[in-house]
């Protein structure tokens, strides 16, 4: 039965809808159907469109994955096409944790990934400060990883190694960070276990 709704109803009916209730269970609960509920809501002033849309929930593993994905350096676009979920639930999950948008990647002849950096990315000021001039902020994919890391726009004589040697490989395991130019083929470890987290140690003072 498809039972019309005085102003009162369709008023506590859009209450409902916007603490978050189902579109089609309100409708169960006052006896019409949907298009009667949001003809009956807009009559009272409710536009059911302006409620914004709720994010698909996630199982924990599917957070870790998407993070771990993100956190390799691929584009929300990417993303999408290893998870298959909808653009619009990977970027307000991403969101929520803080993770900020990443737009389309492409590659050089090299074989280096590159990316255009969005103006909302909490480093886009930071990045823009090291250009001498306005244009779009086009960076490397591995120093834009390193950046995010470390928090901060890399400096101009600092540079980014891929340790295996896999250009599209922008995981932050992946990345060492150097001074100055580096050679092909070859990462620095330690000689006694073979760990690439080396940092520099300052000198002792010398004794005077």
């Amino acid at each position: 039965m498809d039972q019309k709704l005085t102003d009162e109803q369709a008023q506590a009916a859009a209450t409902e809808f916007e603490a978050g209730a189902r579109m089609s269970d309100v409708a169960a609960r006052y006896g019409c159907t949907t298009k009667t509920l949001r003809k009956s809501m807009h009559r009272v002033g409710y536009d059911s469109r302006q409620r914004p849309r709720q994010p698909k929930k996630m199982k924990p593993p599917m957070v870790k994955k998407l993070v771990d994905l993100y956190e390799s350096g691929l584009t929300h676009e990417q993303i999408r096409t290893e998870t298959g979920l909808s653009r619009y639930t990977i970027h307000y999950a991403l969101k929520g944790l803080g993770k900020p948008r990443r737009y389309k990647v492409w590659a050089n002849r090299d074989g280096y990934q590159y990316m255009t950096i969005p103006v909302s990315h909490p480093l886009y000021e930071s990045f823009k400060a090291m250009r001498s001039r306005e244009r779009n902020i086009n960076t490397p994919v591995h120093r834009f990883v390193m950046a995010e890391h470390l928090g901060r726009a890399l400096m101009p004589w600092e540079t980014v190694h891929h340790i295996d040697g896999d250009r599209s490989n922008n995981a932050i395991g992946n990345l060492q960070l150097r001074q100055g130019r580096h050679g092909k083929g070859a990462t620095f470890s330690c000689m006694n276990c073979g760990s690439h987290n080396i940092v520099a140690v300052p000198l002792p003072e010398a004794s005077t």
